[in-house]
């Protein structure tokens, strides 16, 4: 019936604000975590840089590493800048801890 129509009409479009809601509520938090993350990473990577820099850099690096080469990955790359340095010279070496 006609009636009957117009209630299920009502009740999708009720159903479709709802979910339009939802799901804008949920980009503003997706947004707010992503937001308290990326500071929360920057803190730890300066804590971790003010801790050793050259462990530091070494670590970046090799990440750096992971993240561009993968198994089917072909470069011709210069191995004297980073991050492929590291590969031909090794490690840096890093200063010996003070005694407790």
């Amino acid at each position: 019936t006609a009636e009957g129509r117009r209630q299920a009409a009502e009740i999708r479009s009720a159903a479709e604000r709802d979910a339009r809601v939802i799901q804008a509520e949920a980009s503003v938090k997706a947004a707010e975590i992503e937001a308290q993350a990326r500071v929360e990473a920057a803190r730890i990577y300066g804590k971790a840089y003010a801790g050793s820099p050259q462990l530091y850099n070494l670590l970046r690096s090799l990440d750096t590493l992971g993240t561009i080469v993968n198994g089917d990955t072909r470069l011709v790359l210069r191995t004297d800048a980073a991050p492929f340095r590291v590969l031909v010279d090794g490690p840096p070496a890093l200063p010996a801890e003070a005694p407790a």
